[in-house]
Order: structure tokens, then sequence, then C-alpha cells
């Protein structure tokens, strides 16, 4: 699970192959609108970070998991595959964003 840096959406990765986010309003504790479901593994998705590319002006989350053990970058705006990663030679277990 990951929330967004400004805490306006959650990102869930579950076994069933899916991620899923959802909008989250902070003044009510509540989820708002329609959850949205992407698939992009053949396994579990096992951790989600969101990245926030200031340069292209994008909105990224990465995602790992089972399966085919790449790490898939996905624009969560449009819900559009961006980039996989490959050369995990087992599962992705964590996936941490560094800012330097």
């Amino acid at each position: 699970m990951s929330w967004m840096p400004d805490g306006s959406l959650i990102a869930t990765g579950s076994y069933d192959r899916t991620f899923k986010l959802m909008r989250f309003n902070a003044d009510t504790s509540n989820l708002e609108g329609q959850e949205i479901e992407l698939t992009v593994y053949d396994g579990a998705v096992r951790d989600v970070c969101f990245i926030e590319d200031t340069s292209n002006r994008s909105s990224l989350l990465i995602s790992g998991g089972a399966g085919d053990c790449k790490i898939y970058v996905t624009d969560y705006e449009t819900g559009q595959p961006y980039q996989a990663l490959s050369g995990h030679s087992g599962t992705c277990l964590v996936l941490f964003y560094v800012i330097l």
C-alpha cells in the first residue's frame, strides 16, 4: 500500500494480480468515487510506490511483484503502462523511491 505524497490517492497491490487506485478525502476520512483497477502482472503485486516526475510533469506509480519479476512504471493519471524494468530473477518484495 502507498499514499500519494499529498494524501489524495491510495494505491494497493494484491495477490489477485491487480493494483487499485482510490481517491481519499482527508477532511472526511473517506474514499471518494470509483476505484480504478489495473492489471499488469502475471503474479501477486507485492508493493507500490508513487513518484512525481516534475521534469516531465508525469504522475507515476511503480509496482513490483511475483510472476515475471519485473518492476512496472504506470502513469496513474491515465492508467497506461509506461515502462517495464527487468533484471530481477526472483520476486520483488519491496520498492523504495529516494530523491537525491
